[in-house]
Formats: structure tokens, sequence, C-alpha cells
């Protein structure tokens, strides 16, 4: 359907898709080539750790990281474009208060947020029901038991995040959670415990996942 109502928002789908798409192939290209290394260190009591880093190829990262804020654009622009075609089908029912003012899908922390945005006009001429569906998906709502809004309101407070994050300078990266890692010694050798680290993030630094002894 939203193909048929909503072209260029489904054309922005489409594109973040796509990104998704060409940022997964390129990840596992880099994964391919050698991207994450890993180290097992031992000392003369038995003890050691298991390490692992990152070995970024020439710009690996920030390719990485402009298909992701492309993604990240792309379904910005979708939601945008699923207001204005509402405006655009609907408008004619009602009279525009400010044409001049751009329309946008809006999304924020907070229901003073969402007021402020309002006030921009920014959903002028689409329906009253369009604009309550669109202030009950807002991240700030308490959950309601439909998981189905639920996943909505977690997907924009996402691309909130995600937008804050690399308008602050982010990149993407590799985070490591150690699990339940299993460490083989051969014989007479015997492993007594394996202790994993604190989940983090990967980078360029040896960064340790797990202490035997």
């Amino acid at each position: 359907m939203i193909r048929e109502y909503y072209p260029r928002a489904w054309q922005h789908l489409d594109n973040a898709r796509r990104a998704e798409t060409a940022m997964a192939r390129l990840w596992n290209t880099l994964l391919e080539g050698g991207l994450v290394e890993e180290g097992v260190v031992t000392h003369p009591d038995g003890s050691g750790f298991i390490t692992a880093w990152l070995a970024w190829p020439p710009d690996g990262q920030a390719q990485l990281t402009e298909l992701f804020r492309g993604c990240v654009q792309e379904l910005w622009a979708c939601l945008d474009a699923l207001v204005t075609e509402s405006v655009e089908a609907f408008s004619a029912l009602q009279r525009l208060r400010r044409p001049e003012c751009p329309r946008f899908f809006p999304v924020a922390d907070s229901l003073e947020g969402f007021r402020e945005s309002l006030a921009e006009s920014c959903m002028d001429g689409a329906l009253s029901s369009q604009v309550a569906m669109v202030e009950d998906c807002q991240p700030f709502q308490a959950s309601d038991g439909d998981e189905v809004i639920d996943r909505i309101r977690r997907g924009l407070g996402h691309l909130l995040a995600w937008e804050a994050a690399l308008n602050a300078g982010a990149v993407m990266g590799a985070w490591a959670t150690p699990v339940e890692p299993q460490v083989r010694a051969a014989a007479p050798a015997v492993v007594e415990s394996v202790s994993a680290a604190q989940p983090g993030a990967l980078g360029e630094q040896e960064q340790v996942l797990a202490a035997t002894s």
C-alpha cells in the first residue's frame, strides 16, 4: 500500500534498505579481509588472556559509517515524505494555515518538544487522526502493551539516538560481547577457570575478552 499511495516515501524506504544491504556486504568483506584480529597471552604460572582488536583497512571505517549515515537519512526522508504526501492528499479538505512552512514527521523525546514541532505547522494539512497517530508513536510515550506500537516507538528512539551520535562524530565499529568463552589446553595442562570480561567496543588497541587460569 505504501508504494501505491506514498511513492516518494516508498522510494526512500527502498533506498534505506539498499544502504543496509550495502553496509552488510561491506561488513562481510571487511571480516573476510581480516578486520578482527585475535590473540592469546599466556604466563608461566598458567594464567592468560584472550584479546581482540580491529585492523581497519584504509577508509574502511569511513565507508561503513557513510553507508550507515545514508541509511539513517533515507529513513528520516521516508518519514517526512509520509507527512508531505499525506498533506498533498488531504489538504484540499482544509486551508493550510502556514503554507510557507515545511512539512515533516516530528519526532521528539518529550511531549513539550513534540508540541513545539506541531506549533511550527510541521503537520498542518494532515488529518487530525494522522496527527494523533504520530503522537501515539513518539518514543517518549509509555508502553500500553501494544507490541506493534512499542516497536515503532523503539525504532524512532533509535533513529533519534543514531542521528545524535553521527552528528557528534561517532563512527561505525564493533562491539565485543563475550558470553561463554571456552578454552581448550593440550594435556597435561588443564584450564581451571575462564572469566569473561565486560562487553565493550573493539578498537585498534587490544581489548581483553576473557582471562584464564
